[in-house]
């Protein structure tokens, strides 16, 4: 069986058009056209049926797609396993996420993991917003990337990988109670990217009826263009910001800021995800970097 065609075959299989398919597989849709034509006629069964611009894959192509996965993967693993003499993972693996999920233990763990065991490997990391690291993934500038929402998009499979929680805090203990309305109207917030989404889910979460609590109608003492200089400009006592609670648990430990408490709730909570290509198969530099998250993963459960 032609490798080629078979690559033809699991493009056109996963994206379902054969215009697609040819761009992804680096051929014209005449070849992929020609490549499948070839396959149905040396399996002797047909593969596809053409509903318009749209192609379904026949009960015998799920079969074969099944093949064809395994397959290029383990084509794609022995090719870099002989491309290394020592079989030591080498090159560089992109990723992009939000600047707040650099806080969280994986990554650091990461980088520990990278020097120990695989040195020859690059981390290039991005910190972008959500809409940023979706787009990269699609335009194929990253690998894989983490998001704190899901992207609902049907070319991107997206897997559950933590939850984080949000909090209200200050830089001093008079913070460190109970907030009504009307306080929260007289605070000062520091302002940087992405704080008013996680302002929506704190305040939905603690005032649900009062809709008119907005970000954009908050008292505003400073604007800073990373969580980390809000951070620190909330230790210096400077104004209040919300946060996700991991990018701040050592420094309230240090008793440095507290946190400000709305209604009696369930704390606001959000899914961080592990976004990937659906139809990419992805180099064995890239699995172990995505495999060795999710072992982390299960070390903290």
């Amino acid at each position: 069986m032609d490798p080629t065609s078979l690559k033809a075959f699991y493009h056109a299989a996963l994206l379902q058009n054969f215009t697609e398919a040819a761009r992804r597989a680096n051929l014209t849709q005449s070849g992929i056209s020609q490549h499948i034509a070839r396959l149905e006629e040396d399996l002797g069964t047909q593969l596809f049926v053409r509903i318009g611009k749209k192609v379904q894959v026949t009960e015998s192509g799920k079969k074969l797609l099944a093949y064809a996965e395994k397959y290029l993967d383990d084509i794609d693993e022995l090719l870099e396993t002989l491309s290394s003499a020592d079989t030591n993972i080498a090159g560089t693996v992109s990723y992009a996420m939000p600047a707040s999920c650099l806080f969280t233990p994986h990554f650091p763990m990461l980088l520990e993991e990278r020097k120990k065991k695989f040195p020859d490997l690059v981390i290039d990391l991005k910190l972008v917003t959500n809409e940023k690291a979706i787009a990269s993934l699609l335009a194929g500038d990253i690998d894989f990337g983490f998001t704190t929402v899901d992207p609902r998009n049907p070319s991107v499979d997206a897997r559950h990988f933590a939850t984080e929680e949000y909090i209200l805090v200050g830089g001093t203990e008079k913070a460190n109670h109970r907030l009504a309305v009307d306080d929260v109207a007289e605070l000062g917030f520091i302002d940087y990217p992405g704080f008013s989404t996680l302002f929506e889910f704190w305040r939905q979460a603690h005032f649900p009826k009062l809709k008119k609590l907005t970000p954009t109608n908050l008292n505003y003492v400073g604007k800073v263009n990373s969580i980390h200089a809000a951070i620190t400009m909330v230790e210096h006592r400077l104004g209040v910001s919300i946060f996700p609670r991991h990018c701040v648990e050592n420094t309230m430990k240090a008793s440095k800021i507290h946190e400000c408490r709305g209604a009696p709730t369930m704390p606001p909570t959000n899914k961080i995800y592990i976004v990937t290509l659906k139809d990419r198969i992805l180099p064995r530099r890239v699995r172990v970097v995505i495999d060795t998250f999710w072992k982390m993963k299960g070390l903290d459960a």
